[in-house]
């Protein structure tokens, strides 16, 4: 059995470091690599022959979609991020897995948190300049979608001992992301100022408050306090500004748009929770006008230890 076009598609997965490969990928290295005009069928019966021979196994989707490399002489990596980001390849790492994947918490969740934009983009043509990147799957250029639709969601729920959540968000509010090797294989994921914001917008998808607040102390001394002022503004939500500013100077972090913050942003009002989980306090903020319904203790030391 001549498999030489199959092992070209081997080789080239093996140049990106990826043991895990789709078939919207396997299509755009054949079609990059080989012939341009390649059709899937042909593809399909490419993958076919793999599985056959040994070289790859699917990957739990209904549609045999996802397959992962099984040569003999290949260490087997179990690299959840590279199959979950492979699935959902538009979307980026967010929450809980993105603190993980930057090193911001010891903790490690049963349930692997990507978010994508609400409104389903299928090609980078007329798109905002601004979304392009954040959409583009991990190891690919603009240049290889010019003639192609961007990759459909894999649909897969669980990737060995973990659950995966899909969250959606409106386009405006898809931004911040950018590229980290796990297990050399490059990732997308939120930056450390956006996965630092996203915690105190939805804390409950980062292990409770406790959990964000011991981010921010870890990431103290890497903290752009620039990109988070432009995040925080980008995203114009009242009580996001008012949590931003009160944690950051709870930390000694400061801007000078915090004085205008202040003043046209932080309006008073029983809704004005440091905590979105917790209910009212009459502990107040008075600089920042929120109600501090959550102990503050882990920032006022600077303490990221769980004794």
């Amino acid at each position: 059995m001549d498999l030489s076009s199959e092992i070209l598609l081997l080789n080239k997965l093996s140049e990106l470091n990826r043991q895990i490969v789709s078939s919207w990928r396997a299509h755009l290295i054949y079609q990059k690599y080989e012939d341009p005009f390649l059709e899937i069928k042909k593809i399909k019966k490419n993958l076919g022959r793999l599985e056959k021979s040994g070289m790859i196994k699917p990957i739990g989707t209904k549609n045999n979609a996802l397959w992962q490399v099984t040569l003999p002489y290949l260490k087997e990596t179990r690299n959840r991020y590279e199959v979950a980001g492979e699935a959902y390849s538009t979307g980026t790492f967010c929450n809980v897995t993105a603190m993980e994947l930057l090193k911001l918490t010891d903790q490690r969740s049963d349930t692997i948190h990507i978010i994508q934009p609400k409104d389903t983009v299928e090609s980078l043509f007329n798109v905002e300049e601004t979304l392009i990147d954040e959409l583009l799957p991990a190891d690919t250029e603009v240049n290889d979608w010019q003639m192609r639709k961007l990759p459909s969601n894999i649909y897969i729920s669980k990737i060995w001992e973990s659950s995966i959540q899909v969250h959606t968000i409106k386009n405006d509010w898809f931004f911040g992301s950018t590229i980290k090797p796990i297990d050399d294989v490059n990732i997308k994921t939120f930056s450390l100022e956006r996965v630092l914001i996203d915690g105190l917008r939805t804390p409950k998808y980062c292990g409770g408050l406790n959990e964000v607040f011991r981010a921010w102390v870890r990431a103290i001394d890497q903290i752009n306090m620039d990109k988070i002022v432009d995040c925080v503004e980008r995203f114009d939500i009242t009580i996001l500004y008012q949590r931003v500013g009160f944690v950051a100077e709870i930390l000694g972090l400061t801007h000078p748009n915090f004085q205008e913050w202040k003043k046209n942003k932080a309006p008073r009002g029983g809704s004005r929770l440091l905590n979105p989980d917790n209910k009212y306090e009459s502990e107040f903020s008075e600089d920042w006008n929120i109600s501090i319904n959550h102990p503050v203790s882990i920032l006022q030391s600077k303490d990221s230890s769980y004794s």
